[in-house]
């Protein structure tokens, strides 16, 4: 395990980040990330072959990192994640998807994965749809590096349940 270097983006009402996941899926798939990575600081999106997290994929993302200023573009959403949005965003922009304030926060959350080179894992309630009834979640996302270094997509897992 590689320890970020920057410090994750601050608490959003009620969301914490882990040090690790309790999900076991999420475990898999940053064993996988560090297999995968090998002596590299990171690997590439081509290094991860879909079959090898196939519990995740109704709840994965994959995520383009672009120059500023729109910064981050859907790739790939998995079922899970467009049936809690009531959306499919591939192809779409933080900015084009959500609220400001959502995507702003959204935004810092994966400048520190790309800052960090590392990834953050969190759990809290998600709220930016206003008319929806929140939702607890548990996130994990793992930058990638098509060079080995400069990360050029974000891959990561989101899992939804209802508060008790």
């Amino acid at each position: 395990m590689i320890p970020s270097t920057v410090d994750p983006p601050p608490l959003v009402r009620g969301v914490v980040t882990l040090q690790s996941p309790d999900d076991p899926d999420f475990l898999d798939l940053w064993r996988l990330w560090e297999l995968k990575r090998g002596n590299r600081p990171l690997p590439s999106r081509s290094d991860l072959e879909p079959w090898e997290f196939k519990p995740l994929l109704p709840d994965i993302f994959l995520v383009d990192v672009l120059p500023p200023p729109a910064r981050y573009r859907f790739r790939l959403l998995g079922e899970s994640v467009v049936r809690f949005h009531g959306h499919n965003f591939t192809g779409r922009t933080f900015q084009e998807c959500f609220q400001p304030l959502a995507a702003a926060q959204l935004t810092a959350l994966f400048d520190a994965v790309v800052a960090g080179r590392a990834p953050i894992f969190r759990t809290g309630a998600a709220y930016w749809w206003t008319e929806k009834q929140y939702e607890m979640y548990q996130s994990c996302a793992f930058p990638l590096a098509a060079d080995g270094r400069t990360v050029n997509m974000i891959i990561g897992a989101i899992k939804f349940h209802r508060p008790r």
